[in-house]
């Protein structure tokens, strides 16, 4: 059983992810924090479930910014090289193009098999997001300023009995 969560930008995904994974101690994963610092360019961050975070952009000489694949894979690969225990994988920014590499999309694909997972959509369709709303044991939820406190209890009482209630 999956959850998977959509919605507009900055309603509160990832707020509501972290606020989800308090009640499961064995987790691993990441999410994607975004920091816009003034008249520079955005800068992504992604924190582990240690709590480590990393950046996984750069900034270019036109002051562009570049995503740095080879460090978001080194930081994947520690992250879910020891996932037997965790109960709960969750994923931040999935189906995003920056993050399609061949040993994510394998990772994910094998979670989705072997552990329960809980993530957020990117905005755009993607071949990726397909695959996934072809699945029947994921849920897809659109968090809205209005519901994401009442989604709190709802995302753990699925996850905590795998409860299947398909594209809500």
């Amino acid at each position: 059983m999956h959850i998977f969560l959509t919605g507009e930008s900055r309603v509160g995904k990832t707020t509501l992810v972290e606020r989800v994974l308090q009640a499961f101690p064995d987790k691993r994963g990441f999410l994607i924090y975004k920091n816009n610092l003034a008249g520079e360019a955005r800068v992504l961050e992604i924190t582990v479930s240690s709590g480590e975070r990393f950046p996984i952009t750069y900034t270019d000489d036109s002051r562009n910014s570049i995503f740095d694949q080879n460090s978001f894979e080194t930081i994947l690969r520690e992250e879910f090289s020891v996932t037997r225990s965790a109960t709960i994988i969750y994923a931040d920014a999935l189906g995003q193009k920056t993050f399609t590499s061949d040993y994510f999309l394998d990772k994910v694909d094998y979670f989705l098999n072997h552990r329960r997972m809980l993530g957020i959509l990117s905005g755009r369709q993607t071949a990726f997001s397909k695959m996934l709303l072809a699945r029947n044991d994921c849920d897809f939820l659109t968090v809205t300023h209005d519901n994401r406190e009442d989604l709190l209890s709802v995302i753990t009482h699925r996850l905590k009995t795998n409860v299947v209630r398909s594209h809500l």
